[in-house]
């Protein structure tokens, strides 16, 4: 299964910009599995080289992470406690006005 792996579009110094959440590439799973999305899209913490089924930009990254379930047809937010699950338009939203002052990625 192929899952999708997004992230808040943001400026260069890393702070979000937009409501616009940007694919970065896919992670390869035999079944949808937000956290283990999240360890592989974490590969340089603890890996020399990326994993075989890690195909994304991303080599690092904490709460903003963004992976969409294909099966339940949702997106799934990592937040610092957790997970928020909803539409695009749900967690692009929480995103944007919740992070846009306070939050760098």
């Amino acid at each position: 299964m192929k899952i999708k792996i997004y992230y808040p579009e943001t400026d260069r110094y890393k702070r979000i910009i937009s409501p616009i959440i940007k694919p970065h590439g896919y992670v390869e799973l035999p079944e949808f599995d937000a956290e283990k999305c999240w360890d592989l899209c974490n590969w340089d913490c603890w890996a020399e080289r990326k994993p075989d089924n890690v195909h994304t930009d991303i080599e690092r990254c904490n709460h903003g992470l963004i992976v969409y379930n294909p099966e339940a047809k949702e997106y799934w937010l990592a937040l610092s406690h957790g997970w928020m699950h909803g539409n695009v338009y749900e967690i692009s939203e929480y995103v944007y006005y919740h992070w846009k002052e306070d939050f760098w990625l």
